[in-house]
């Protein structure tokens, strides 16, 4: 009976073992939540009227409250910036969780309110080969190259296999004024350097990127100058393949001469 007694308690204490375990990993699992903002207790926001400086405090809940992420305010730099200043557009309690719909009902007035005044926002096309895998995420600096097809008059002595794939298209047209060759070739050029991601597909913040980064995304969201708006809409419909999108250091803002590169260039980069 001692024996069957000892092994029942066994028992008991490895289920009583289990049970606590199971029961600090679930308060771990719900310590391990994301922070949202929260206006302080005490303090209400009526609407028109902006946060006063002081006035949030960030608040953790469970990852069980996730699906809060659509229409509760993440608590990053990002969105403390947006919203700080900015006049509510319906009354907050004391105390409530800060909502996306306290300061605006559409996500494109969202975005317009990150973009730098005197600038503009762009969206062009990506894929996984040419934004990174997806890496690029709001809130990066990148690079944009494109790949054109040009023609050009080339000296017939400077016109080599080296062209190839247009050097007996180019050869067999005939030599131009002064014995050039009106030769067809592709040249790639650095379209924009350094420029800002304000949105990756529907995300504009780094917990909305998080969502959608699995799947991926179809466009980038850039914020670009007037000039550089224009240069995108002039080289866009002339591009040969696609833009590739060039992921920068965030700590890196220098601008550097790139020359092009053509045949001839590749030819001569292995010298």
């Amino acid at each position: 009976m001692t024996k069957w007694a000892g092994v029942i308690g066994v028992i008991f204490g490895l289920v009583a073992a289990w049970l606590v375990y199971d029961y600090g990993q679930t308060i771990k699992q719900e310590e391990s939540g994301a922070p949202y903002l929260q206006l302080q207790p005490g303090i209400t926001i009526s609407k028109g009227s902006a946060l006063p400086e002081g006035s949030l405090v960030s608040v953790v809940l469970p990852e069980s409250f996730s699906s809060m992420a659509s229409f509760a305010m993440p608590d990053s730099p990002q969105n403390r910036s947006w919203i700080m200043g900015r006049p509510a557009s319906k009354d907050i309690d004391s105390g409530s969780l800060i909502l996306f719909e306290h300061f605006t009902d559409s996500p494109s007035q969202r975005l317009s309110g990150e973009i730098t005044p005197g600038l503009r926002a762009m969206s062009i096309k990506v894929n996984p080969a040419t934004a990174v895998a997806f890496f690029i995420e709001p809130g990066s600096w990148v690079d944009i190259i494109g790949t054109f097809k040009v023609v050009e008059l080339m000296a017939a002595s400077k016109v080599t296999k080296a062209h190839t794939p247009a050097y007996r298209a180019a050869t067999a047209e005939g030599n131009g004024a002064d014995g050039a060759i009106p030769m067809q070739t592709y040249v790639s050029r650095t379209l924009m350097q350094n420029v800002k991601v304000l949105a990756v597909g529907g995300a504009t913040s780094q917990n909305s990127y998080r969502e959608l980064a699995a799947e991926g995304y179809g466009t980038i969201t850039l914020e670009v100058s007037p000039s550089q708006a224009e240069v995108m809409a002039f080289a866009l419909p002339q591009i040969e393949g696609e833009l590739i999108i060039v992921l920068r250091n965030p700590g890196d803002q220098k601008q550097v001469k790139n020359p092009r590169v053509d045949w001839e260039a590749l030819s001569t980069s292995g010298e």
